[in-house]
């Protein structure tokens, strides 16, 4: 019964370490995508907007990449100007762009351009720890630049043209991660499973051991 027992507490160990091996691999492969990108995975693009857009939907509900089309540049200042009008208070950075406070005392979300003689939407670069902050920014850019479309990277593209507020965007990205959640708790159901019975063998295992007479 006791080298019933090892066997077990032995498959559960290497359960385990094979489950921190397939989580650091996947991290170390995160941080080095985010070391070598120029920008988050969230970008900008200026898309053709209306109700006649070619939007497209997949089979999870969301966008697709929607039709790109050329927006005209403008001064920073000019951006400053509508992010203002939008109800939000930009604050300049050492580079050419912004930032936006988030919720929590350290959120935010940057913005950089390359030239700001000639700022616009597939130029910007985007840098952030509240992500949802992009909705607002592209919300306020909408009456520069027309309908713009975001790349939220794992949660796919968002449509902001205008047609929505954003407290209703804002609660479809919500929804998106929350389904990821699940998706990602259901996919992990059987290892918990396996590991739960495990436990329950090892600890069987233990209550029939030999007894002093």
């Amino acid at each position: 019964m006791l080298f019933g027992a090892l066997v077990l507490v032995m498959i559960v160990m290497i359960v385990m370490i094979v489950m921190v091996a397939v989580w650091g691999y996947r991290r170390s492969r995160e941080d080095k995508k985010a070391a070598a990108a120029t920008a988050s995975k969230i970008r900008f693009k200026s898309i053709i907007g209306g109700v006649a857009a070619p939007f497209r939907s997949n089979a999870e509900g969301v966008y697709e990449e929607p039709a790109a089309r050329e927006a005209e540049p403008t001064a920073l200042d000019n951006v400053l100007a509508a992010l203002r009008a939008g109800g939000l208070a930009p604050l300049p950075t050492k580079q050419p762009g912004f930032e936006i406070a988030g919720s929590k005392p350290d959120a935010y979300l940057r913005i950089t351009v390359p030239d700001p003689a000639r700022a616009e939407p597939n130029t910007m670069a985007i840098a952030y720890t509240e992500a949802e902050l992009a909705i607002d920014v592209a919300f306020a850019l909408v009456p520069l630049f027309g309908a713009i479309g975001i790349d939220m990277g794992d949660a796919a593209w968002l449509v902001v043209d205008g047609s929505r507020d954003v407290a209703s965007i804002r609660k479809e990205l919500s929804e998106r991660y929350r389904v990821m959640m699940q998706q990602m708790m259901e996919a992990m159901a059987p290892l918990n499973d396996m590991l739960a019975q495990l436990g329950k063998a090892v600890d069987r295992n233990r209550g029939s051991g030999p007894r002093d007479s």
